[in-house]
């Protein structure tokens, strides 16, 4: 039976009344029109035939193009527009928006993003705009889509394109080209501009080990703007004085206090990437990076030790408390070690927000079964980890993801070992509401060491996609609350 919903769209009534239908079922009930088209077959599966709308799905968001042409056609210099889909793979689909301009002049594309910022959520950005001068049309008067020119670089880039001036400026450019999709890509263009995200950074971070025969900090994209110049200025310096951050500025500007994010599991801060965008361009955000993620240097193989470096790292940009600490997943568990050593110190960590962060759940004897356990099956499982680690990250050439492997394993033996201890502060939950509905929810395992101080809040989705679009807009909105002084946020404090 389909299920009842409360929900409704935020501010648009007249959506919410198309969307959410009266139910049958459930007086006072509403369910949702997906805009899916199915058919009940005979076994009683349900078989899903197509849309009824012209929504398009990309990297989990579902998109309707005619609100991208809505938004387009409200500005005064465009006269009509149309939102296609480009790209077949998918890792490689993304928004393009053809536009025929209202009167002679030009359109800057790089404007025409900057007005759509201001209209849409990220993820709903085209990575290019084209103007065309007038519709090519079919035999039958409508758009003849195929005839449409192929998006450049230009649609989508900031300024006039600069042309390499190097040959490793060249070689990035022809490996951006390849991977992005577009034609004469310019040294000072940005890679998420121009349709990069995370998936496809770390292809072009492994394209350019196996070239150059160097690693760069993939959060080099944070810190140094994701460009060719930037890239190609670190691939001239030597190897050895190139600096692997513990300190990520992800974005430096802005006049409130800082916001401190820490690394999930194997040492990344792309998932903060969607979260960072909807925070405002008045706040700062650093990322608290790991040790042993790009360089030479071991990784640290105790949450203990792990929180202490982020915290050196967090005192070079605020050198005492209370700090703002935010930690998704496992970066949770260390973010808690954070406030531990903090408060244990003499000194308040200020707000604590854990998003969907599990806490370990192995305690005494169990743990040392466990252990023994573990260790008994080492060999065995090391020997089938390594073939796989040879047939697949070998052969496709993924270094990248197997030193993020390696790191990786030193943090989830840190992760798995430690014990938390109560916590005498306040902390926040972020708790995706699939986990709530599956009674799965990490806050089972923190009630106990915090009591009354720990307050949750809902957030729509999974574990994954609470951190993207659309459900990050919300989780920034009550994660500003939070971090503002606000006890409970736009959530609610509950008993779990």
């Amino acid at each position: 039976m389909a299920k009842a919903l409360r929900g409704g769209y935020l501010n648009q009534p007249g959506l919410t009344a198309e969307r959410f239908i009266a139910s049958p079922f459930a007086a006072g009930e509403r369910l949702y029109r997906t805009g899916d088209r199915v058919r009940l077959r005979a076994d009683g599966a349900i078989e899903f035939i197509g849309r009824l709308d012209n929504q398009v799905k990309i990297r989990g968001h579902r998109i309707e193009p005619g609100e991208i042409e809505a938004a387009l056609e409200r500005h005064e210099a465009i006269a009509s527009s149309l939102v296609i889909v480009d790209g077949n793979g998918a890792d490689d689909r993304r928004l393009v928006a053809y536009v025929v301009p209202a009167g002679s002049g030009a359109i800057d594309a790089a404007m025409m993003r900057d007005y759509l910022k201001t209209q849409l959520p990220d993820y709903m950005l085209p990575a290019a705009v084209v103007a065309v001068p007038a519709w090519p049309l079919t035999a039958n008067g409508k758009i003849d889509r195929k005839a449409l020119p192929k998006p450049s670089a230009e649609a989508a880039r900031a300024a006039v394109p600069v042309q390499p001036r190097s040959q490793a400026e060249l070689h990035l450019c022809k490996i951006w080209e390849d991977l992005l999709g577009v034609e004469q890509v310019g040294v000072r263009d940005d890679f998420f501009a121009l349709g990069g995200h995370s998936l496809l950074a770390v292809s072009m971070f492994d394209a350019v080990e196996q070239l150059f025969g160097k690693r760069i900090p993939m959060d080099t994209l944070w810190y140094e703007g994701g460009t060719v110049e930037t890239l190609a200025r670190i691939l001239q310096q030597d190897q050895d004085a190139i600096e692997w951050p513990t300190l990520v500025p992800m974005r430096a500007q802005g006049t409130r206090q800082p916001l401190f994010v820490v690394h999930t599991m194997g040492g990344n801060l792309f998932h903060y990437h969607d979260l960072v965008r909807e925070l405002g361009p008045d706040q700062p955000v650093y990322g608290l990076q790991a040790r042993g993620v790009y360089g030479k240097e071991a990784p640290r193989s105790t949450v203990e030790a792990i929180a202490a470096d982020c915290i050196e790292a967090m005192r070079r940009v605020q050198r005492s408390g209370p700090y703002r600490i935010v930690g998704f997943s496992s970066g949770g568990v260390v973010a808690y070690e954070m406030a531990q050593q903090l408060q244990r110190n003499g000194e308040p960590a200020g707000a604590v927000v854990l998003i969907d962060a599990f806490m370990p759940g192995f305690t005494g004897p169990a743990r040392l079964l466990g252990a023994l356990r573990a260790m008994r099956h080492a060999e065995s499982a090391r020997e089938i980890q390594e073939r796989v680690y040879h047939l697949v990250l070998g052969g496709l050439r993924l270094a990248r993801l197997r030193a993020l492997v390696q790191i990786g394993e030193a943090q989830r033996w840190a992760h798995w070992s430690y014990v938390p201890r109560p916590y005498a502060g306040r902390l926040h939950l972020f708790v995706a509401e699939e986990n709530e509905k599956a009674g799965n929810s990490p806050a089972r395992r923190l009630r106990p060491l915090l009591g009354e101080q720990l307050l949750t809040h809902l957030i729509p989705g999974t574990h994954g996609t609470m951190v993207r679009y659309p459900h990050v807009t919300q989780l920034a909105t009550q994660l500003n609350t939070v971090i503002a002084g606000g006890d409970s946020g736009n959530g609610t404090a509950r008993d779990d």
